[in-house]
């Protein structure tokens, strides 16, 4: 298992509000795939739980940004890091930039939305990014939470240079799927999302 160093940003939260991951399942979702020693920089977001006109936006769109997992190892972060940051001295280090967004308690719950529902998809797309030997190089994962249609949806970019390869756009559902033979299975399908 690679030896993750962590640097650690986490915003108090007023009440009624939640992280939907804890660094820990982060640990666990980007250590499980990863080959070599790498840092992350993880960042927990207040911004939708602080900001009236962002719940305001967010409310009518029933969209809430809940995660971003990012990498790209030519950025001014990376390679012209302040003293203070963990890989200042590091030859050529492996940075995942995360951040992890608040989200009102009664829509993570209303939706259906877990902790480990998102650990367990993070994990899956960082594995895809390990298994294309692409975990050191440029990419971006961004997941959102659809309350309304009690889904999640993400996005996978990777870039060869400084050419952007075709994204991955994929959608989760978070409720159970029907168990096999149930009479309404044929019309949930695998993926769907409630409309």
């Amino acid at each position: 298992m690679a030896k993750i160093t962590p640097e650690i940003h986490k915003k108090r939260l007023p009440k009624g509000f939640q992280y939907p991951l804890h660094y820990s399942d982060l640990e666990s979702a980007l250590g499980a795939h990863a080959r070599t020693d790498f840092f992350v920089s993880v960042t927990f977001w207040d911004s939708q739980a602080k900001d009236k006109e962002e719940r305001r936006r967010l409310s009518e769109e029933g969209r809430l940004h809940v995660l971003e997992i990012r990498s790209d190892p030519d950025s001014p972060a990376v390679r012209e890091p302040r003293p203070v940051r963990p890989w200042h001295e590091a030859r050529n280090p492996v940075v995942l930039f995360v951040s992890v967004f608040a989200a009102p308690h009664e829509v993570s719950a209303g939706s259906g939305l877990h902790r480990d529902t998102l650990r367990e998809l993070a994990s899956e797309e960082v594995s895809r990014v390990v298994q294309g030997g692409r975990f050191a190089s440029r990419w971006r994962l961004a997941v959102d939470l659809l309350a309304d249609e009690e889904c999640l949806e993400g996005v996978l970019e990777t870039w060869t240079g400084l050419r952007q390869e075709p994204e991955r756009r994929f959608r989760r559902p978070l409720r159970e799927p029907l168990p096999a033979g149930s009479a309404t299975e044929a019309d949930q399908g695998e993926g769907t999302c409630k409309a």
